[in-house]
């Protein structure tokens, strides 16, 4: 049996690498990664997460969600709050963290055009509602 046909953590990864490098390479006037650019835009459409909020929403582990957030906190793009819960704070993100944003924002329209003109826009809106669809019907599984 070859394992990298029938693998779907290999595909999926293998993929996410790819399609990573052309966002990346479209975002990096902004100096921002596409994983950074991911976690800013989502964090704008929230006041304020914890740590943990975000990290169920991103399907990442907190140590690795924390080391993704310390570069952006260091920048001045985002920034922690208190919380009712003293065990916890959120993070929101900055004046600076909205502007910087906003400045990728074009970056990323432009890169997605290209992308929907060579994948069309039904077969990526449909790949993501598989992708999503994957990911509630795992999320039990270990």
């Amino acid at each position: 049996m070859d394992i990298n046909k029938e693998c779907l953590a290999f595909a999926l990864r293998r993929t996410s690498r790819a399609i990573s490098q052309i966002y990346d390479h479209a975002l990096s006037s902004s100096k921002l990664r596409s994983t950074q650019f991911n976690l800013l835009t989502g964090m704008s459409l929230y006041q304020a997460k914890t740590l943990t909020e975000l990290a169920l929403w991103l399907v990442m582990d907190r140590t690795t969600l924390t080391r993704n957030l310390k570069p952006l906190e260091r920048a001045g793009l985002i920034s922690t709050q208190s919380t009712q819960d003293k065990r916890s704070k959120s993070y929101a993100l900055t004046e600076k963290g909205h502007a910087l944003v906003a400045q990728a924002m074009p970056l990323w329209n432009q890169i997605q055009e290209k992308i929907d003109h060579t994948l069309g826009i039904n077969y990526r809106t449909q790949t993501i509602q598989e992708l999503n669809h994957i990911i509630d019907k795992t999320r039990d599984i270990t």
